[in-house]
């Protein structure tokens, strides 16, 4: 399986590189350059924009998955037409909230 993380900021390669330490698949985090100089102009759009077409263009390219790093790039799961909806940071924590209340009752 290829999972690609896109980010923003230079400092979530780390993260990323610990964790797909503790997994077999081939995990590649990339910078989408320019994006998080969109979102600090408050240029939602172009930022959304901008997301969008690096998961796509990672689709493309033959990911398995595609990971949003930040919360702020949640809405561009909406606009990704090359592939599964990207797993975003507030899906991954509704889904295990639920998984959480499921084991729970």
């Amino acid at each position: 399986m290829r999972i690609v993380c896109l980010h923003t900021a230079d400092s979530n390669i780390a993260l990323f590189d610990a964790v797909a330490t503790h997994t077999a698949a081939e995990v590649e985090v990339q910078l989408v350059s320019g994006a998080w100089d969109r979102f600090r102009a408050d240029d939602t759009a172009g930022y959304l924009s901008m997301i969008a077409t690096a998961a796509n263009a990672a689709y493309e390219n033959g990911a398995d998955v595609v990971a949003f790093a930040q919360t702020s790039m949640a809405g561009a799961a909406l606009l990704v037409t090359g592939g599964a909806k990207p797993l975003t940071t507030p899906a991954i924590a509704l889904a295990a909230a639920v998984h959480a209340a499921t084991l729970a009752a």
